[in-house]
Formats: structure tokens, sequence, C-alpha cells
């Protein structure tokens, strides 16, 4: 039966955008990833029937769509480029500050914050929650020319519905302090607790409005939306009639997209003045390289969610190659290998990070088969094609 007082609660949709299609399980069913099921403060998030789905109890606080790799989820509302360039504003209209040194103070939303705006070199800034706190976000500040950013915990994060902010944001500093030991002239980071009241919260953030609020409808929307649900759940009760859909349909190409965290990530880090000799020890970054018992399988290319391995081909060889600035070292890659081929170095030079430059990791080089005369690549000892060795199999009736 249709939940009258479940659609009541979640009229209003979750604060999160989803794209399914990025989604490691997903896009390999055996994959062990399961890290934003974990590091869900509400346990809002199930990964069941081939699709990602969320609870009410989502609270928008955005640690999902920090530590997932692959960028499946976004949070409306909230990008980081917009936030880092009203820094650049502020910071703009207070060029004498900059001279200085500006200390910037971050606190989340739930939190009233001692002033807004400029005063003196301190500029006071709030995010819906410290666990949108991400690596670009970070190195986009330094690269406004903040000179110190202290991060606010005011300790009450446990009365909070999203609960693992500060948590979050204690992971990826710690994320990024290995990477300030090779990025010397990374900006001080640091967190502060600065202990508050309980009346001084502000329990009704704006990261909420639009997501659990009590917006009124009128009767053309109520039954609209009585009428779009109702449909939905009748859809899930009927049997799945896209088995019965062509089989070409089925063979799309798994798309390879690049998350938005680590184009800005690799944006900010190319403008901050490094030497291109520095190298970076950090999980944040790999230097991927394949045995020689790799196959040529390709299922790492296949599978690879934002192209970083990529597969090139011409008459004469099959190559498989490397973009270490696309990679987020999701680590499906090494889930898929059947052989166990490919190996990882986090010890990597940030000429490789910034380069637009491919590395090609191992070729295959073609052989014309005896029978046909058709370029394959060669594989254990067989000098025929998989055509003509399927073909010279006898049929057993």
């Amino acid at each position: 039966m249709l939940n009258l007082e479940k659609i009541f609660t979640t009229r209003s949709n979750a604060p999160l955008k989803i794209n399914h299609s990025q989604c490691l399980p997903l896009r390999y069913p055996s994959s062990a990833c399961r890290i934003c099921v974990d590091t869900c403060p509400a346990d809002a998030l199930e990964i069941k029937d081939g699709l990602i789905k969320t609870s009410v109890d989502c609270t928008g606080c955005g640690v999902c769509s920090v530590r997932c790799p692959s960028g499946v989820f976004e949070i409306k509302g909230f990008a980081v480029s917009k936030f880092i360039d009203n820094v650049k504003a502020l910071l703009k209209d207070r060029e004498r500050a900059i001279s200085n040194g500006v200390v910037l103070k971050i606190g989340c939303y739930k939190v009233l914050p001692d002033s807004k705006g400029l005063s003196g070199n301190i500029l006071c800034l709030r995010i819906p929650c410290l666990g949108l706190v991400s690596p670009s976000l970070i190195l986009g500040l330094i690269c406004a020319g903040v000179e110190k950013t202290v991060f606010v915990d005011a300790g009450l994060c446990n009365l909070c519905e999203s609960k693992k902010g500060a948590e979050a944001l204690f992971g990826v500093v710690e994320l990024l302090g290995s990477i300030s030991k090779s990025l010397k002239q990374m900006g001080k980071i640091s967190i502060e607790k600065f202990p508050i009241e309980r009346e001084r919260l502000m329990f009704e953030a704006d990261r909420l409005k639009g997501h659990k609020g009590t917006e009124e409808m009128d009767r053309r929307a109520f039954f609209s939306f009585i009428k779009r649900k109702s449909r939905e759940k009748a859809q899930d009760l009927l049997p799945d009639k896209s088995k019965g859909k062509d089989r070409a349909s089925k063979k799309r190409k798994l798309p390879h997209i690049v998350p938005t965290e680590r184009v800005s990530l690799i944006n900010y880090l190319s403008s901050l003045s490094l030497r291109r000799s520095n190298e970076i020890l950090s999980p944040l970054f790999v230097d991927i390289s394949i045995d020689k018992g790799c196959n040529g399988c390709q299922l790492c290319t296949l599978l690879c969610p934002t192209g970083a391995l990529f597969k090139t081909e011409d008459r004469e060889a099959e190559r498989i190659g490397f973009a270490a600035r696309n990679c987020t070292v999701c680590g499906l890659c090494k889930e898929v290998c059947p052989l166990e081929a490919l190996r990882f170095n986090y010890t990597v030079s940030l000429d490789m990070i910034l380069d637009n430059t491919d590395n090609i990791l191992i070729e295959f080089k073609k052989v014309l088969c005896e029978g046909c005369g058709t370029a394959f690549i060669k594989r254990d000892g067989n000098e025929d094609c998989e055509i003509c060795r399927k073909q010279s199999v006898p049929f057993l009736w």
C-alpha cells in the first residue's frame, strides 16, 4: 500500500544529485567499495537492485560527495568553485589585509559566527557542514591568497543529525597533511575547538531548507504529487520488461567522467608556485604500472570510471595508457584484473600529475592469423585468431 505519511515527509527532494553510472559496485557488482554507505552519518544510503537509494534521513552533510572517489554524489546548492570565488571577492575588497596575511575561519551553518565578513585580517565564513570540506576547497583557499585557514569545531557534532562533520574534516586535513610535507609552499591548516553553548546552535539551518521543510502545497500540486508517487510504486510492482529489449541496447559503453572535485584539485594544484620535480606521497595520487603477465583483456580500461586507464589501438599494436591527472585511486582496476597485474606506487612526481601527456603502460603487438590472415593479439601461444579457433572446435550433438 502507498504510505502517505512517508510521502509527506519526502515530498522535498534530498539535497543530493546522484550519478549512478559512476558508482563502482554498479559498474562492477563484485566491487567491495561501500565508502558512501559506511561513512554516511545518517545511514541514509543503500546500494540495492542496481541503484543507489537515499532515505528521508539524508541531511545533506556532503560527506559522501567528498569521500566518493568516482564523483557519484553532488550536493545541491553548494559548489567549491563558487565558495572560492566568494572568498576571492572579499579579499579583493581588502587588498591591504592580504599583504598582512588573512586568517580565514570557517564553521558550519548551525553555529552562529562571532562576526561576519572581514574584520581586520580575520575573515569569518560558514559552509553547510564541515563534512563538505574537500581537498580542492583547501587548495583553492591557498590559491585565493589565504595565509591560514582555521576550521571551527564547536564540539557539538554529536547533537547534529549529521554527526560526523568534524570527524570527516579531520580525515581530509590529515590527508592533505601528507601532501603539505612535499608541497612546502602550502598554507597552514588547523582545526581549533571553540566550545559553544547549545543555545547558540541554529537547528533550522539553511542547508535543510527544501529538504525537510514544511512548505505548503496547493491542491493541484498535492494531487500531482500523489499521482506521480502512485505511478512509481506501480512500476516497482510490475515485472521488468527491459529483459525483452534488443540486446544491442545492453552493449552501451560505460561513461568515463572525471569528477569535478578532481578537476578542481588539479587546477588549484597547478596554480601553486611549485617545482615540477617535487614528489608527492599521498593516497590522492598514484602511479600505475602493469606486469608482463597482463593478457590485454582490457577490463581495467573498460570499467575505469574516469578514463584514467584507456586503450589505444592501430594496425600494429594494442596499448594500455594511463593519465595520472585523471586517476582518483578508486582501486577498481585492481579489483577487476583477473591476473592481478596492476601495481600502485603512491610516490608520484608533480610533473606526472600536472602534465597533459599520457603514459603507455604496456603494448601488445599484433600478428597475422595463419588461418584467415586477420591481425590479432597473440595470447597463450596460439597461432590462430579466436574466431578460427572457435570454428575448428567440432560440434557435439
